[in-house]
């Protein structure tokens, strides 16, 4: 039988990672600051059903597994990274890539945890809203879609100082 390694000690608390600290690298580079990612998460949907002579009511299987649309906020700038993608794609180039969602500790210098996406395209951009009376920053969308999701912690959270220390 293998040997599981705990990631912290029973009993430990660990403090929730910050959402602040966040990068996204586009085929190992990374290719654009962006203010936010949502959308990631993964959906499946309960196929219902009854049995014959069963009058325990409606049963249900898992079905089909849809991963959800991702959108990446950004700034915009001079860079045509990002619409160059979109419109390649647009006009039949489709140009599938790996994307990392990667988070950092609360200093933002320690890798903690990693999204990795696979083969992702655009498929909506969307420009920033203009305002001639607004002092806001002009923010793009950028909408993916992805065929595979992984998970990867990379690092766990220490415990805090104020953690109990289990009696022995």
């Amino acid at each position: 039988m293998a040997e599981v390694e705990a990631s912290a000690a029973p009993g430990a608390i660990s403090d929730p990672f910050r959402n602040y600290n966040f990068a996204v690298v586009i085929d190992g580079s990374l290719e654009a600051k962006f203010t936010s990612v949502t959308g990631l998460g993964i959906e499946m949907t309960p196929i219902k059903y009854r049995e014959g002579g069963s009058a325990g009511g409606v049963r249900m299987i898992p079905g089909q597994v849809d991963n959800q649309a991702l959108t990446l906020a950004y700034g915009e700038t001079a860079s045509q990274d990002m619409f160059a993608w979109m419109l390649a794609c647009a006009n039949g180039n489709v140009d599938r890539r790996d994307v990392s969602i990667v988070m950092f500790d609360s200093t933002g210098t320690q890798e903690v945890l990693r999204y990795e996406l696979d083969r992702c395209f655009p498929v909506k951009f969307s420009a920033s809203e203009l305002n001639a009376v607004g002092g806001s920053v002009a923010i793009a969308a950028l909408t993916l879609v992805y065929e595979g999701i992984e998970r990867v912690v990379t690092r766990p959270a220490a415990p805090t100082a104020s953690t109990p220390t289990p009696a022995t």
